[in-house]
């Protein structure tokens, strides 16, 4: 399972990066809402990759990568199903097919998540739940 995640996280990573650049492409946008898609993939893959180069199954970067994706993207599939919804008439950019490509990438992070949190659980690892003085005693 450890496996599925982490190439979930690569193939989402690749879907948010090729997205964004095929659908901002040639276009006037606002940088911040340019960026945060890399940043996704950026992380997702820095997360799958310690996950899978980790010896003892460290998955806390990975999780923190599919708790960021899943915060963007919730913001991004609603602003998107939210013009689709007020103008089907001219989508332009918040086409029917790029809500629902939303859709599944925050679908997919969401299940990432708690799969990560699943298998940190079954590996035995401590979640960053508690401080440091609590562990000490």
């Amino acid at each position: 399972m450890r496996n599925l995640n982490i190439l979930a996280a690569i193939l989402v990573a690749t879907g948010l990066a090729v997205g964004e650049t095929i659908r901002r492409g040639g276009t006037d946008f606002y940088l911040p809402l340019f960026v945060d898609d890399y940043i996704m993939a950026a992380l997702l893959i820095v997360g799958a990759w310690v996950a899978y180069r980790s010896t003892f199954s460290d998955l806390r970067f990975l999780l923190l990568a599919w708790a960021f994706t899943c915060g963007q993207l919730y913001l991004s599939f609603f602003l998107n199903l939210q013009k689709y919804m007020a103008n089907s008439e001219d989508p332009g950019i918040s086409s029917p097919v790029w809500v629902i490509l939303i859709f599944i990438a925050f679908f997919v992070s969401i299940i990432g998540a708690f799969e990560t949190i699943r298998q940190m659980r079954m590996l035995g690892s401590n979640l960053p739940l508690h401080t440091d003085a609590e562990r000490c005693r």
